[in-house]
């Protein structure tokens, strides 16, 4: 390990946020030595949200939390709340989710009314098959698909719908990563009764982390430099292992010195994302993809960095959309809690059986953004195939405006025209097509993700959702802040070692109610 020198972070997510936190909180790092270098204009990566002009709003993506987060809230509780309390994040985090409980991740609504019942609804077979996927090793499942591992039947399941929509599966995703999620989150498959609750921010997540995080650091000292892209880094062999002696950026080179430290994300899940006019398609995607194009280059310089062509083999596997309704006059959120039954819990997610697209739409406190206009209503959803025709509309979800993507909603809602000038208003829709989006799901084999530290690195490690880290879940804020502390902890001495993966799988009586939840049959219809 090394002593002094600066640290250098390339990518300005929350992984090297945390990264940088995780140097200052634990190892006493100055600030004024911790360069941070983003090739977009702004931080956050996939924890973003915009305000738009005319008092519009715009999310590319939402995330969803639960207490078993130990890093992300271990983290969390070292960075001050801006509203002055002398609380921490984590301090408001609880105590908004101890205000607005969510007991479900998800529910569907189906025939224009929310079920508020939950079940597996597998037949015996199906189950047996999933539990020949759960227990098999994970060597066993390298480079299968789900679709290799489970009947064709079990993906018209209750089970499958819950589990692809809220973890945003596709049949042809990585069996390995999805015995990973269904193992992790064994908490999430459990009756209503017994269901671990959903976290979420009081506000969007980079008003509610993202800001607060980016503004300690900057007081901190720490350098953030966005729109400084990196394009590929020069090593060095020493004996037996490798340098990093330069980081090669657009505006130049990034020198390192002997006791310098370099923290390299790879890949991005929000790479190429393509954000359209307000009510306006989004554009086709770029070809260029910066974060990757910076994996590849290093992948050709030294051995160790994994293999990126594995995510990257074809964008239609790993494309969804997703839009923001800016509602000045409308009561979308209103109209579905009224859509619930009688003392049925609220969900996080609300999926539209039947939906061509694959709809689902994500109930949120309101205001979600810190400053938002008085009497302005933001939703926010997306669709898992946007490639295939609506159901409504008849066009496919890339090519709908905002206007036919509010058919697609108001057409499962069943709202009639009046109904639907009520609920909409004046609505505004801004959609965003992300390519890359579940790239890490795509079906991988040993080697496919490098180590965080990879075998023979002397002052560089890896991190982000494209590391291998054992029994953790991607496309998780987890799964990045678990990686930066790996980093950190390989390449610095001292400081604690990141606390271990939650293992609700180990809980024998928790295993007993997930199976007789299993095979629950499915409920039948949404009335009564």
């Amino acid at each position: 390990m090394l002593g002094g020198g600066r640290h250098v972070f390339v990518g300005g997510g929350i992984a090297s946020l945390a990264g940088a936190a995780l140097l200052l909180r634990d190892h006493g790092v100055r600030g004024t030595d911790i360069v941070i270098l983003e090739a977009s204009p702004q931080i956050g990566g996939s924890l973003d949200a915009t305000p738009y002009a005319n008092d519009l709003y715009l999310m590319r993506g939402a995330r969803m939390f639960e207490a078993h987060y130990v890093c992300m809230l271990d983290l969390l509780g070292a960075i001050p709340s801006p509203d002055g309390s002398g609380n921490s994040l984590r301090d408001d985090l609880i105590a908004f989710n101890e205000e607005h409980r969510v007991p479900y991740a998800f529910d569907q609504l189906v025939d224009g009314r929310i079920l508020g019942r939950h079940s597996g609804g597998l037949r015996s077979g199906q189950l047996a098959a999933f539990l020949r996927m759960m227990v098999a090793p994970e060597g066993r499942l390298d480079g299968l698909k789900i679709s290799q591992c489970l009947p064709r039947s079990y993906f018209d399941s209750e089970h499958w719908l819950a589990a692809s929509t809220v973890f945003a599966f596709q049949p042809w995703h990585s069996a390995a990563e999805f015995r990973r999620y269904m193992r992790r989150f064994l908490h999430f498959v459990m009756p209503p009764e017994v269901r671990t609750p959903v976290f979420s921010t009081r506000y969007n997540q980079r008003d509610s982390i993202i800001a607060p995080l980016h503004d300690w650091l900057l007081r901190s000292g720490v350098e953030i430099r966005t729109a400084s892209r990196a394009t590929d880094a020069r090593f060095e062999q020493e004996g037996s292992g490798r340098r990093i002696v330069e980081i090669l950026t657009e505006a130049g080179p990034f020198t390192l010195g002997g006791d310098d430290r370099a923290y390299l994300t790879l890949g991005s899940m929000i790479d190429g994302a393509a954000i359209g006019a307000p009510n306006e398609p989004p554009p086709a995607p770029p070809g260029t993809l910066p974060a990757w194009e910076f994996w590849e280059q290093v992948s050709r310089r030294a051995p160790g960095f994994g293999r990126p062509d594995a995510f990257r083999a074809d964008r239609r596997r790993t494309e969804w959309q997703s839009f923001t309704i800016t509602l000045h006059d409308g009561n979308l959120g209103a109209h579905l809690a009224g859509l619930r039954p009688a003392g049925a819990h609220p969900s996080a997610l609300v999926a539209l059986a039947g939906s061509p697209w694959r709809l689902s739409i994500l109930q949120v406190e309101q205001p979600h953004f810190r400053d938002q206009a008085a009497g302005t209503e933001v939703i926010w959803g997306y669709g898992l195939r946007p490639d295939l025709p609506g159901r409504f509309c008849g066009v496919p979800m890339t090519e709908a405006t905002g206007r036919q993507i509010l058919d697609e909603i108001a057409g499962f809602l069943r709202l009639d025209g009046g109904e639907r000038s009520r609920v909409f208003g004046d609505a505004t829709v801004i959609g965003c097509r992300m390519p890359m989006i579940t790239s890490q799901f795509l079906p991988r084999r040993r080697g496919d993700r490098p180590a965080v530290h990879p075998e023979g690195a002397l002052n560089y490690a890896c991190i982000g959702q494209f590391v291998e880290l054992p029994d953790d879940t991607v496309f998780t804020v987890e799964y990045s802040v678990r990686s930066a502390w790996h980093a950190v902890a390989s390449l610095n001495k001292g400081g604690p070692e990141p606390p271990g993966v939650v293992h609700p799988d180990r809980d024998l009586a928790l295993i007993a109610r997930a199976l007789r939840y299993a095979l629950r049959p499915a409920p039948s219809s949404g009335k009564g």
